[in-house]
């Protein structure tokens, strides 16, 4: 079994045996301009959790219609100016 089998069978029994559901994802962006009067450089990226837990009435087909939890969470970030021998080393 590789990482990534292993990594959803672990998603899939924690929503089996505990109702919770979650993922993650990231984003990064670089940006240049060729011409401008002030930085012309700069890079930004968010990482977000989220994911819901259904608590009660999983067993008796109520599933969500109470004892539903949404949770979401963002880290954002900003570097600044950056030069191209930073990033391409």
């Amino acid at each position: 079994m590789d990482l990534l089998d292993s990594y959803f069978a672990f998603k899939q029994r924690m929503v089996d045996d505990h109702g919770l559901s979650f993922g993650f994802d990231y984003f990064a962006l670089i940006q240049a301009a060729s011409e401008d009067p002030g930085k012309d450089m700069a890079a930004g990226g968010v990482f977000r959790a989220y994911g819901s837990w259904t608590s009660t009435g999983r067993d008796g087909g109520q599933a969500g219609r109470q004892g539903d939890d949404h949770y979401a969470g963002t880290q954002r970030f900003a570097f600044g100016a950056l030069h191209l021998s930073v990033l391409f080393r």
